[in-house]
């Protein structure tokens, strides 16, 4: 899947922002939960 890999390769900055907000959070979660 051409299109695929190529929205993967390139995300929205948009995207990726949300993504590292995700990360944070959950690291946040299992910091809090250790």
């Amino acid at each position: 899947m051409p299109h695929k890999h190529k929205v993967f390769s390139y995300p929205e900055p948009q995207n990726v922002f949300h993504h590292r907000q995700f990360q944070t959070a959950l690291l946040a979660t299992v910091t809090c939960f250790s």
